[in-house]
């Protein structure tokens, strides 16, 4: 390229928001070391040898596009553990509001069953055998 080399571009894409987070393949003429952490240092993704073999770049192709596959269902999946989340706190409201409601009921059952032991024991009901 006249201008800029491949890893100047992008570094220059991953400067850009909207294209921070594409994934990028460098093919190349330089395999050697210097030139491959060169490459991973501007961003690249991956580091294609010139001359790259079809199949091996088929099969990079399609492991990249299984991987955006996967994390468009990762975002879906997350987005719907959110919507379960404010369910769930939704539900766990009510059965707490529930609780407190047996709670009170129970404290009140209690009350009156405590009452009508103290009156058993003053005597205060006939039984059957008076």
């Amino acid at each position: 390229m006249p201008d800029m080399d491949g890893c100047a571009v992008a570094r220059q894409l991953h400067q850009e928001p909207e294209l921070s987070s594409v994934k990028l393949v460098a093919l190349t003429a330089y395999s050697d070391e210097t030139h491959a952490r060169r490459i991973q240092e501007a961003g690249f993704d991956h580091h294609l040898a010139k001359s790259v073999d079809p199949d091996e770049l088929q099969r990079l192709l399609t492991r990249m596009n299984e991987v955006l596959r996967l994390a468009s269902q990762t975002e879906e999946l997350a987005r719907q553990n959110v919507v379960l989340a404010s369910e769930t706190k939704e539900i766990l409201h009510d059965v707490k509001e529930q609780i407190s409601n047996v709670q009170d009921k129970l404290e009140d059952v209690t009350e009156v069953v405590r009452k009508l032991k103290q009156e058993l024991g003053e005597g205060k009901y006939n039984t059957a055998e008076d």
